[in-house]
């Protein structure tokens, strides 16, 4: 079976590895010149060695547990406003979660994808008329491209809300299992929640 993916972020590059493995012949399309989101780390759960287990060399950081705090007085420290929470809550995870560069983990599953026979396009941004081209060469038409993307067009769906987010680093090294926190900070803001985490040298 002949499968087109659009977008090679970890959901579509994951796929694409999958598929090839069942002996699929997959292409995976992308938009940009290189593999790799590049953004900050993020947390996922344990059940990521259960999908990718090579990942496990890249875990930055253990999660254990949650401060959440309450009150508009609440700030970080370092910078903007600082007071004390009126109340802080701790919720201890029944499993850890780990701190994983994004950026790395693409690239571990692109060259996974690739090793298993799977073919990545890059600078391919696929449009409205690829979409109808890729109906008469492909099987199967998969969209991994974001929550804009050409295939949820092509499928009239209505388009998704959006929440701004900021995001910035601290930098404060530390050892990265030993003397590190092992907690994520949430905080009330006016306009939402704040978060914080360490993701090995930097916060």
């Amino acid at each position: 079976m002949k499968v087109a993916i659009v977008g090679a972020g970890i959901c579509g590059l994951y796929l694409g590895w999958k598929l090839a493995e069942r002996g699929e012949e997959v292409t995976v399309f992308e938009k940009k010149e290189k593999i790799g989101k590049e953004v900050c780390s993020g947390l996922f759960s344990e059940r990521i060695l259960e999908f990718i287990p090579e990942s496990e060399k890249l875990i930055q950081n253990q999660i254990e547990s949650a401060l959440i705090h309450w009150g508009p007085a609440f700030g970080w420290e370092g910078g903007g406003r600082v007071g004390v929470p009126k109340r802080t809550l701790k919720v201890k995870f029944s499993k850890k979660f780990f701190v994983i560069n994004h950026f790395e983990l693409d690239r571990l599953a692109a060259s996974l994808a690739e090793k298993s026979g799977a073919k990545i396009v890059l600078n391919y941004n696929v449009t409205r008329k690829d979409f109808v081209t890729f109906q008469g060469e492909f099987d199967r038409i998969i969209g991994c491209d974001g929550a804009i993307s050409v295939v949820r067009k092509n499928l009239r769906l209505n388009d998704p809300k959006f929440y701004l987010g900021i995001q910035g680093f601290i930098l404060n090294p530390q050892p990265k299992f030993g003397g590190g926190e092992n907690f994520v900070k949430l905080g009330q803001r006016t306009m939402g929640l704040s978060g914080k985490f360490r993701e090995g040298k930097k916060a």
